[in-house]
């Protein structure tokens, strides 16, 4: 609360799916109500294979670090 960047470190994810990039799309809406920046840090491919599918591959590399 009050910090104007939330960093999210994805370096211990071993196995994520949808539901995982679900929950990321969900942080970085309540990041952006409180105006603040959301930022991943080692993004595991296997999500970001899941985003590519998904055709929001473009919205999680504005994302990371």
């Amino acid at each position: 609360e009050g910090a104007s960047r939330f960093q999210l470190d994805l370096s211990g994810v071993t196995r994520t799916d949808s539901a995982g990039l679900a929950l990321l799309l969900e942080w970085l809406q309540a990041c952006r109500r409180r105006q603040q920046d959301l930022l991943l840090l080692d993004l595991p491919e296997s999500l970001a294979a899941i985003a590519r599918v998904s055709n929001l591959d473009r919205l999680l590399e504005r994302l990371r670090a």
